[in-house]
Order: C-alpha cells, then structure tokens, then sequence
C-alpha cells in the first residue's frame, strides 16, 4: 500500500487465485475512517503484482517478483516495475 498526498491509499489486490491482471486500487476515507469509498484506477497485466510503492514527483509503480513465471516453471532473476495511475 502506499498513502498519497491527499489521505487516501493505493493499494493493489493480487489475482493470484483467478489468473486476472491486478486491479489497482484507491481507498478514499470518510468520517474518520470509519467509511471510504474504493474505486480501480488502473490494472496490472502480472496478476501476482504484490504491492505499489512510490516514483518520481508524485507517480506510483505497482511491483512484481515474477511469481507467475516462478509457478510455471520458469526461473524468474528479477523484479519488474509498470507505472500506474492512482487518480
């Protein structure tokens, strides 16, 4: 998850169990905390995208570790980085 300037929090749902890209998400609060209101952004084409974390001047990139490629079998030696829209 990553808390953005205004409050509110990005966060990225994984789609490891339905093999679906990963749905960027934005978690507005209201009263408190105590309600908020969730709505996508944007999607993750890796559907084990495992967390959001902030760029340059404001943007925010989702990370994966390849989980995907590791439980097909394929060896993975890295991370990758894909910007994605918050807003």
């Amino acid at each position: 998850m990553r808390l953005l300037k205004d409050g509110s929090i990005a966060a990225v749902s994984s789609g490891l169990l339905t093999g679906r890209p990963a749905p960027i998400q934005r978690v507005e609060p209201r009263d408190g905390w105590k309600k908020a209101t969730v709505k996508v952004t944007d999607t993750v084409e890796d559907p084990v995208t495992s967390d959001v974390t902030a760029g340059p001047d404001g943007t925010t990139y989702a990370l994966s570790g390849g989980l995907a490629d590791l439980f097909a079998g394929k060896p993975h030696d890295g991370f990758s980085l894909t910007p994605v829209k918050t807003d």
